[in-house]
């Protein structure tokens, strides 16, 4: 999507980011050579869809999965932040060419797609942009393709993209069945399904049959659970954060990163917060390469 981020003095600096392009970007940046990165979405042709692609290549992501939408444009969300460096944003997205990355696709043609990589990523905002033919069609074939790759899944929940939170709900549920790494926000999972500790929401994603579960709680600390054991890995410093916008799918980059290269969980933690806590203290999802370091 383009970003509009706050410069200061009632001004906004256009960039390009989006959750899973956020992830895809740190994952590039933390650990290539050693992980190749591909994205897939829908793109137009229009001269805002040539920057993100270009951006995209700037990052040392593969555009050769991209979908060209001819009649379509990107998305659009503006940033705004209190004091505290939280966020909050404001969409116009609802004829972006993104939702129809996969329309008229059969499951077979997308499972041929995916299974040509080791570990594919996607969000609750992918789930949430598709229409329902396309969200069934990508779901069977990740099931089909699910023996031969690993699945990562953030749930990343915006209300204003679901109908109800019931549909939001059943999507998750089946997103956490083929999901070999469930990335989940203590607060995303606590506005659909009510309060509950993070043990209690690792439980009831790993009841949902997602393999390996890591509930972010915040600035505080992240539960891992694998069903036979708990651990709390907490950052390394307490941090007064600039812009919270991209920390999420930074610690997914991370995160992903460290397991698909064979970290433990605890060291695939530590690197995580490491990553998002170096885009934190910066403004917009995607920080200026200058001041970005390679987490040790």
């Amino acid at each position: 999507m383009i970003e509009l981020a706050p410069a200061g003095d009632g001004l906004f600096k256009q960039g390009f980011a989006g959750d899973t392009f956020n992830t895809a970007a740190y994952l590039t940046r933390q650990f290539a050579p050693e992980i190749e990165v591909s994205y897939i979405t829908g793109l137009g042709v229009d001269p805002m869809s040539e920057g993100i692609r270009k951006a995209l290549e700037a990052e040392s992501i593969l555009t050769d999965s991209v979908t060209v939408v001819d009649d379509k444009n990107p998305g659009l969300y503006m940033i705004e932040n209190d004091d505290t460096g939280e966020r909050f944003f404001t969409y116009w997205r609802n004829d972006a060419a993104a939702k129809k990355m996969f329309a008229g696709w059969s499951v077979d043609k997308i499972a041929a797609l995916l299974e040509q990589f080791d570990v594919i990523y996607f969000s609750g905002i992918t789930l949430a942009i598709l229409d329902e033919a396309q969200r069934a069609a990508l779901f069977d074939a990740i099931s089909k393709v699910k023996d031969k790759v690993k699945v990562g899944f953030d749930p990343n929940y915006r209300p204003k993209l679901w109908p109800d939170s019931a549909v939001c709900c059943a999507a998750f549920e089946r997103a956490a069945s083929v999901s070999d790494f469930a990335l989940v926000t203590a607060d995303d999972h606590v506005a659909l399904w009510g309060e509950a500790d993070g043990l209690d929401i690792a439980k009831q994603w790993k009841g949902y049959g997602a393999g390996e579960v890591v509930v972010k709680e915040g600035a505080s600390s992240c539960l891992l659970f694998t069903g036979e054991e708990v651990k709390n890995v907490p950052p390394a410093a307490k941090l007064k954060p600039k812009d919270t916008t991209g920390a999420g799918d930074s610690f997914a980059a991370g995160y992903l990163g460290q397991r698909a290269l064979g970290g433990s969980q605890e060291e695939a933690a530590k690197t995580a917060h490491g990553v998002a806590g170096q885009v934190i203290m910066h403004p917009g999802a995607i920080i200026d390469k200058s001041v970005w370091t390679r987490v040790k």
